[in-house]
């Protein structure tokens, strides 16, 4: 009798063991998918670069760098500074013009996240360019004081330290705990469900954290560049989140298929 008694409970043991480990595994790939999507939306620089007539379009962007730029400049060229700032403004809103500040958006951008220390500095061409002086070529470069949210700076460095190992410590007990599990039809149903719980982690985090989280943790205007970046990556999100509703109905109809397969044989 003592000898019957664990080999007949070795098999509930191994689904326990083995459910907790999936489970587990499933956990830590749903929230290291979702730091992946925060770290691909509020930290690559690239992305700002990209989108600069689209973040120009915004007027209190717009209007945040022209008065920026028509106080450093406009004693220096002699001129009004409101009418200094309403030509600036006015020129930054043309396409062609915001695209030659893309570098100076993703500059921005980098001192937001803590990528880049010191000021963000806007040189003569681009000055004489935003407007429509020549003179301007002969002044020095401006200087834009942009703030290092700390908040953000601490999430990228850590998003960059734990996604990847996150993604592989995930796959292995995942697979292990495939491996381990007595009843395979059990295992491949967790992960079904597992694969959807990550596609609805993966949404509210790819909405709630880009476009509600980050401009929350200050006034600084120019947050609003992480919402427009998520804004233009819904595709990606839809299809991601797409695949994973997929991935997680095929695991369930296979769960299914074995089941029955199981009580046949």
């Amino acid at each position: 009798m003592l000898r019957r008694t664990p080999a007949r409970d070795t098999p509930s043991v191994r689904r326990t063991a083995a459910s907790i480990l999936i489970i587990i595994g499933l956990v830590i790939g749903a929230v290291t998918l979702s730091g992946w999507w925060v770290r691909r939306t509020a930290f690559v620089t690239s992305r700002t670069e990209g989108l600069a007539d689209d973040i120009l379009s915004d007027p209190i962007l717009r209007g945040d760098l022209a008065r920026r730029i028509s106080e450093q400049v406009s004693t220096q060229l002699g001129a009004d500074p409101l009418t200094v700032r309403r030509i600036a403004d006015t020129t930054l809103a043309r396409p062609q013009v915001a695209t030659l500040f893309a570098p100076v958006l993703g500059d921005i951008h980098s001192r937001l996240i803590g990528l880049q220390s010191g000021p963000v500095v806007i040189g003569p061409d681009l000055l004489a360019a935003a407007l429509g002086d020549t003179r301007a070529q002969a002044l020095p470069p401006v200087s834009l004081d942009v703030p290092q949210i700390k908040e953000l700076s601490s999430a990228r460095e850590g998003l960059n330290r734990y996604v990847a190992r996150g993604a592989f410590v995930a796959t292995v007990l995942i697979l292990l705990g495939l491996a381990l599990h007595p009843w395979r039809a059990a295992a491949v149903g967790i992960i079904g469900v597992g694969f959807l719980a990550a596609a609805v982690l993966l949404v509210t985090v790819g909405y709630l954290v880009p476009v509600r989280a980050v401009p929350a943790l200050s006034s600084e205007p120019w947050l609003a560049v992480v919402p427009d970046i998520a804004h233009n990556q819904q595709p990606v999100l839809i299809a991601v989140t797409v695949v994973l509703v997929g991935a997680g109905l095929a695991c369930l109809a296979g769960a299914g298929l074995l089941a029955r397969r199981r009580t046949y044989a």
